[in-house]
C-alpha cells in the first residue's frame, strides 16, 4: 500500500522509465506536470471506479428554497462528493428506472420527495494510506499514461502501460465488486458496476 501521493506518483515514472521525485513541489517540470495531473485523475478514478474505500453516507433534509420548475424539493448534496451510488434503496442505475425521479443541478439534488434521503457516495479520499493497493496501481498506470509525452517527449512505451491500465481497472473493479453486497437494497434493479 502507498504511504504518500509522492510514491504513487514514483511508481507512474517507474513506469516511464523515469527517475524518482521527492515531492510534488519539487523545481522540475517532472514534478509539476505530476502535481497538476494527480488530482484530476485520482478525482476521475473515484468517480469512474467508485471504490468502496471512498464511500460516506449521508442523510439529506429538504432545504429551503423551491426550485422554479419541475421539481418540489431541493437538497444539497454533500461538498466532498464525487459522485452518487445509491439514494435511499436504488443504486443510481436503477434510479433513472423510475425508481426514484430525481435530477442534479450543481451541487443540488432536485426531487418531488419531501422525505430525508439516504444517500451513499463516493468522497475525495486524499489520505493515500486509505487506498487499495490495487487503486494505488491503477492510479499509478493512469497517471503515467496521462503524463507520457509531457515527461519523456514520447509515447513509445504507451501501449505497454495502457495494456497494464486496462487490466488493472479490471483487477481494481473485480476486486471491489467482490466486497459488495445487496445489504437489502431494490433488489430488482441493482447497479451492475461494470
Amino acid at each position: 500500500m502507498a504511504s504518500s501521493e509522492v510514491e504513487v506518483v514514483n511508481y507512474a515514472l517507474s513506469l516511464l522509465g523515469e527517475g524518482a521525485i521527492t515531492s510534488l513541489t519539487d523545481n522540475s517540470e517532472t514534478a509539476r506536470v505530476m502535481n497538476l495531473k494527480l488530482s484530476l485523475v485520482r478525482d476521475a478514478l473515484f468517480r469512474l471506479c467508485q471504490p468502496s474505500f471512498a464511500r460516506k453516507r449521508s442523510i439529506l433534509v429538504p432545504t429551503s428554497n423551491t426550485p422554479a420548475f419541475q421539481w418540489d424539493f431541493e437538497y444539497q448534496l454533500p461538498v466532498d462528493r464525487v459522485a452518487i451510488v445509491s439514494i435511499d434503496e436504488y443504486y443510481l442505475d436503477a434510479v433513472y428506472d423510475g425508481g426514484f425521479p430525481f435530477e442534479i443541478e450543481g451541487d443540488k439534488l432536485l426531487t418531488n420527495i419531501s422525505a430525508e434521503i439516504k444517500l451513499r457516495y463516493i468522497f475525495k479520499e486524499t489520505n493515500v494510506v486509505k487506498w487499495d493497493p490495487l487503486f494505488v496501481r491503477l492510479i499509478g498506470t493512469a497517471l503515467a499514461m496521462e503524463s507520457a509525452y509531457d515527461i519523456t517527449g514520447s509515447n513509445t512505451n504507451l501501449e505497454n502501460i495502457n495494456g497494464l491500465y486496462e487490466r488493472s481497472l479490471r483487477e481494481s473493479r473485480a476486486a471491489d465488486g467482490r466486497e459488495q453486497h445487496n445489504m437489502g437494497l431494490n433488489t430488482n434493479a441493482v447497479h451492475r458496476r461494470f
